[in-house]
């Protein structure tokens, strides 16, 4: 089992989260499950760039979510995005 947090840049401040509030009602479930699939340690979709994860979602406009992991049990979520705006 892994955690997850967010990141945040300053108290209360979360790219992720704020990301994550403003996708629409179909996307969001998609990133719950992504979420829960993390957590559950199934990082297949997972690129790694210098330390740096990039979960990759199939789906939609190509939704991506940036994060890092910190020891074995631990995955800070950075933010999310497109692929268009990567």
């Amino acid at each position: 089992m892994f955690t997850l947090i967010d990141f945040e840049e300053s108290p209360g401040h979360s790219p992720f989260r704020k990301w994550y509030l403003a996708l629409d009602s179909q996307a969001s479930p998609k990133i719950d499950t992504v979420l829960a699939k993390l957590e559950l340690g199934v990082h297949s979709n997972i690129k790694w760039f210098r330390g740096i994860g990039e979960y990759v979602l199939n789906w939609g406009p190509g939704y991506r979510i940036y994060l890092i992991a910190d020891g074995d049990n631990l995955i800070v979520l950075l933010g999310g995005g497109t692929k268009s705006g990567q």
